[in-house]
């Protein structure tokens, strides 16, 4: 197994987060909103390992950017 990398959320990524949990908690379900946004840390702290599983953004072709696909959206 390689090195671990260091992975980091930018800040609109944890704006995104943070808005997942409110909209989830105004549908009266936040247990649903924070088991959602755990299953995402846990999925982007898998990249510290595996950083090649994950896509580069299309719209950046920067090697080092990557972004997951969570089911269902």
């Amino acid at each position: 197994m390689g090195e671990r990398i260091r992975v980091e959320f930018v800040r609109s990524g944890r704006d995104d987060l943070r808005d997942i949990m409110d909209w989830y908690a105004s549908q009266d379900v936040p247990g649903v909103g924070g088991r959602l946004v755990l299953e995402i840390i846990d999925r982007v702290r898998q990249l510290a390992t595996f950083p090649d599983g994950s896509k580069v953004v299309p719209e950046f072709e920067t090697p080092w950017l990557r972004e997951l696909d969570h089911a269902p959206f």
